[in-house]
């Protein structure tokens, strides 16, 4: 995902939930839960630390309602 496009979505869904807590995957799988993630510029980033040193930002919105959004900073040297 670090190398992909802006606002370029992936599916976090009950069929591609690899990497996910044990807990996370339980839970989506339970209430058939789906997400998107995309990364974002860090110019939109909603709070200015979580762009903080060359952090890039992940944007996950739940797929039926687009107003339910977090934002994660993630340092890519650490992939």
């Amino acid at each position: 995902m670090f190398d992909s496009k802006f606002d370029d979505p992936f599916l976090i869904d009950s069929n591609d939930c690899e990497g996910l807590s044990p807990n996370a995957i339980e839970a989506i799988n339970k209430y058939g839960l789906e997400y998107t993630v995309s990364k974002i510029p860090a110019d939109r980033a909603s709070d200015d630390w979580i762009a903080s040193g060359g952090m890039v930002v992940f944007e996950f919105r739940a797929r039926e309602y687009p107003s339910v959004m977090i934002q994660t900073g993630n340092n890519p040297d650490v992939v």
